[in-house]
C-alpha cells in the first residue's frame, strides 16, 4: 500500500485556495452579522447625529474646520457624506453608511499590507487574525463605528502602505509617494490625534528609506505635503479661538509611568481585545465573556511585543553592523505604534479605563506582531503562535454572537447606550405644535436628526466643552415656545435637577411623563402680577467710586465688555446706574458672563429717595440664578444674578455696594441691567 503524503494532499495550491474562499466568506458573514445587528437593534446615537447635522450645512455651503459643539476634529466623515446626505433616511443606515465603507477600506489595506510583507506560506497568521479581530474591534469598525475614528485611520494605514512603497533608490515615484504620505499625515492628524501613534513610525520609515541622500531630498517634500494636510488644523487654530486646546492636556511623567501598567496594560488592553469586553464603545457595561483569559491575555501581548522589539533591534542593528543604511520595514513601524499608543494612553489626560478606542493602533497593529514572530521562528514557535492564532480566531468568532445577544436585550438601548427611545417625546411635541426643545448633549441632535430639523433641539449649556459655541442655541432661547426634555439616562440637566432650579426661579410649568423622558413646557413665573421691560440702555448712564472713566461699559448692551475696579475689593465700593427719569424698577441683573471670576461675596442694593439712598436690600450672598426666564422659558448658558425689587420702587438711580469682599479677587461686573414695570391693565 503506498504511502500517503498528507501535507501535500492538505496544502496543495488548490486546497489552501478553498480553505482562503471559506475563510473570506465567513469573515464577510461575521461582518454582515454584525452590520445587521447595528441596523436593527442600535438607535443612532448623538455623536453619528452629529456627522449628518454638518454634513447638512456643508451641503448649504459651510466649511467646517471642526466638529459641531466641539473644539477639534477636522469632519471628513462629514465631508465624504455631503453629496449623498439628502438623499438617505434618518436612520441607522442613513447614518452609518459611510464609516462602514471607510472600515471596509481598513481591512482591504491591512490586507494589502500584509501581502507586501509576507510570504504566501508566513501571512496565514496575519490574515487570520486581520479577519477575524477582537469582536471589539468588530463592533467598533461594522456595528457602532465612533465617528472621527475610521478616516484617520483609512489614512494612516494609506500613509504606512505608501512608506512602505517607498523605493530603496532615489526616484520620482517616490517623491510622489513622499508627498501623497504628508498629505495624509496632515489631514488624518487634524481629524483625530491618535493617528500620531503610527504616522511617526510610517513617516520616519519613508523619510529614510533612500538613504541619507534619500532624508535630505524627501524631508522637505514631505513637510510640502503635510502642510496642506495640515491646513484644516491650523486654520481651526487662527479662526477659531480655542480650538484644540480642550484635548491637548498631559500627565506628569509619574503619573504616565503609573498608568502604563493600570489601566492601560491590566485592564483597557485586555478588553480591546475582546476578553470581557465593553457592550458598547466605550461604556463600563462589560460582556463577561472570555473573563478568565484577561490576565493570560496581558501576558501574551507583553511578550508577543517584547519579542517583536528585540528582533526588530536585532534586525536593525545587524544592518547597521553589515555596514548597510537601516531601511524600516513593517514589522518596526507596528512595534513602534504599538509603544506609541501606550506612550500617548499613559501620557494624555484624555483617557479613561473605560476607553478602549485608544487602543485601536495596537489592534491594528497586533497580527503583524504575531506575523514577523512567526515568520522568524522555527518549528515550535510556529507551532506555538499558530495554535494561538487558532485560539485567539475561535474565541473571537465566539464572543461576536454573545455581544450580539446582548444588543438584542429591550433595555440595551436606554440601559447601556444612553439612547432611550425619543417616538413617544417627538410624536407629543408634534401633536403639541412644538417646535423647539433644550435637551443634554446626549439627546439634543438626537432630536434634530430624527426630525430632519423639523424639531429644533439645542443644549443648555455645552456640557462636555464650557463656553464654546453651541448650535441652534440662539434659535431655541428666542423661540416662543419651547419645551425642555430631560431623562435620568444621561448625567446632565436631570429632571430632579431641573425641578430644584424650577423651584429655585419660582418658575411652573405642565410635565408629561413619555418612557424615559419628561417633558416640560407652557412655563409660567408664579409671582408674575406684572409684566417688567428691560430699560434700552442708550438711555442709560454709569458711574463708580473706582474708575469711573470706565463704568460706560456697565450698560453699553455688549455683554462681552466689562467694567473692573483694577484692586482688590474693599467693603463700601459701589456702581451705579442713573435713569433718565424717576422709573417703577421691578428688578436688577448683574451680567457676569463675560468673567465670571470676579465676584463680591455679598451685596447691598440702594435707591436714590428725596433723603437721600435708601438701603432695599442687605448683603445679598453671591448665587447667579441657575437659569434667566425670558418671559416664556428658562434660558441657561448666562451667569446673572438677579435682585427682584419688591414693592417695586420708584427711583431715578440704584447703586450696587459691595457689603462683604472678596479681597483676593478685583471687581469685575460686564452688565448691569436694569428692568421697569409695565404694570398690567
Amino acid at each position: 500500500m503506498p504511502k500517503i503524503e498528507w501535507n501535500r494532499l492538505l496544502f496543495n495550491r488548490r486546497t489552501l485556495l478553498v480553505i482562503a474562499l471559506l475563510a473570506v466568506l465567513l469573515a464577510v458573514g461575521v461582518r454582515v452579522a454584525v452590520i445587521q445587528g447595528s441596523l436593527e437593534y442600535l438607535p443612532v446615537t448623538t455623536d453619528e447625529s452629529l456627522v449628518v447635522l454638518k454634513a447638512k450645512r456643508i451641503t448649504e455651503g459651510e466649511l467646517p474646520l471642526v466638529a459641531i459643539a466641539q473644539p477639534y476634529q477636522f469632519p471628513i466623515e462629514s465631508y465624504l457624506m455631503a453629496p449623498f446626505v439628502n438623499h438617505v433616511d434618518r436612520s441607522p443606515l442613513g447614518a452609518r453608511f459611510v464609516a462602514i465603507g471607510l472600515w471596509s477600506l481598513t481591512l482591504i489595506l491591512l490586507l494589502w499590507i500584509a501581502r507586501l510583507q509576507f510570504p504566501p506560506w508566513g501571512a496565514w497568521p496575519v490574515l487570520a487574525l486581520t479577519l477575524f479581530p477582537s469582536a471589539y474591534l468588530l463592533m467598533v469598525q461594522f456595528g457602532y463605528a465612533m465617528p472621527h475614528y475610521s478616516p484617520a485611520m483609512v489614512l494612516s494605514l494609506a500613509a504606512l502602505l505608501m512608506a512602505l512603497s517607498v523605493p530603496e533608490k532615489l526616484m520620482l515615484r517616490g517623491l510622489v509617494l513622499v508627498v501623497g504620505i504628508g498629505i495624509c499625515s496632515g489631514l488624518a492628524f487634524s481629524n483625530n490625534m491618535l493617528a500620531l501613534t503610527m504616522l511617526l513610525p510610517a513617516v520616519l520609515a519613508a523619510l529614510t528609506r533612500s538613504g541619507f541622500k534619500g532624508l535630505l531630498v524627501h524631508t522637505p517634500v514631505y513637510l510640502l505635503g503635510l502642510g496642506v494636510g495640515l491646513v484644516p488644523y491650523i486654520a481651526g487654530i487662527y479662526l477659531l479661538p480655542g480650538a484644540h486646546k480642550a484635548v491637548a492636556g498631559t500627565r506628569t511623567f509619574a503619573e504616565a509611568l503609573e498608568r502604563v501598567w493600570h489601566p492601560a496594560l491590566s485592564f483597557t488592553l485586555p478588553r480591546s481585545f475582546g476578553f470581557d469586553m465593553t457592550t458598547f464603545p466605550d461604556t463600563t457595561q462589560l460582556l463577561g465573556f472570555g473573563a478568565w483569559f484577561v490576565t493570560f491575555m496581558v501576558f501574551i501581548f507583553c511578550l508577543t511585543l517584547l519579542a517583536a522589539t528585540i528582533l526588530s533591534a536585532w534586525r536593525i542593528g545587524k544592518q547597521v553592523a553589515g555596514g548597510k543604511w537601516p531601511v524600516l520595514q513593517g514589522q518596526e513601524i507596528f512595534v513602534a505604534t504599538c509603544w506609541l499608543t501606550l506612550a500617548i494612553f499613559a501620557l494624555s489626560a484624555q483617557p479613561h479605563s473605560h476607553s478602549f478606542r485608544y487602543m485601536l493602533p495596537i489592534l491594528l497593529s497586533f497580527p503583524f506582531l504575531i506575523g514577523a514572530l512567526y515568520l522568524a521562528g522555527g518549528k515550535w514557535v510556529r507551532c506555538t503562535l499558530g495554535s494561538l492564532v487558532i485560539f485567539l480566531v475561535s474565541m473571537n468568532l465566539l464572543a461576536t454572537p454573545a455581544l450580539l445577544q446582548q444588543w438584542k436585550e429591550p433595555d440595551f438601548p436606554a440601559r447601556v447606550m444612553g439612547t432611550p427611545d425619543l417616538e413617544p417625546t417627538l410624536a407629543f411635541l408634534r401633536s403639541n405644535d412644538i417646535g423647539h426643545c433644550v435637551a443634554a448633549h446626549w439627546v439634543a441632535y438626537r432630536v434634530n436628526f430624527l426630525t430632519d430639523e423639523q424639531i429644533i433641539c439645542s443644549q443648555a449649556v455645552n456640557e462636555r466643552f464650557p463656553r464654546w459655541p453651541i448650535p441652534y442655541k440662539s434659535e431655541v432661547d428666542a423661540a416662543k415656545r419651547v419645551a425642555y426634555v430631560l431623562t435620568d439616562r444621561v448625567r446632565f440637566l436631570t429632571p430632579e435637577f431641573f425641578e430644584n432650579h424650577m423651584s429655585l426661579m419660582d418658575v411652573t410649568s405642565a410635565r408629561q411623563l413619555l418612557g424615559d423622558f419628561v417633558v416640560y413646557h407652557d412655563f409660567r413665573l408664579k409671582w408674575l402680577a406684572s409684566q417688567d421691560r428691560r430699560i434700552d440702555p442708550v438711555q442709560l448712564q454709569a458711574s463708580a467710586l473706582h474708575f469711573s472713566e470706565n463704568s460706560h461699559f456697565l450698560v453699553d448692551g455688549n455683554p462681552d465688555s466689562r467694567w473692573g475696579n483694577r484692586r482688590s475689593q474693599e467693603a463700601g465700593e459701589w456702581v451705579q446706574v442713573d435713569f433718565p427719569e424717576s422709573l417703577p424698577i421691578s428688578r436688577i441683573d448683574l451680567d457676569y458672563t463675560c468673567y465670571s471670576h470676579d465676584r463680591a461675596a455679598s451685596l447691598n442694593i440702594l435707591i436714590n429717595t428725596e433723603s437721600g439712598w435708601q438701603k432695599i436690600a442687605s448683603a445679598v450672598p453671591n448665587t447667579p440664578q441657575p437659569f434667566e426666564f425670558t418671559g416664556t422659558h428658562p434660558v441657561y448658558g448666562r451667569v446673572v444674578q438677579s435682585f427682584p425689587l419688591v414693592p417695586h420702587p420708584v427711583t431715578d438711580s440704584v447703586r450696587i455696594e459691595i457689603a462683604e469682599p472678596n479681597t483676593a479677587r478685583n471687581w469685575n461686573i460686564c452688565q448691569v441691567i436694569p428692568y421697569k414695570i409695565d404694570f398690567l391693565q
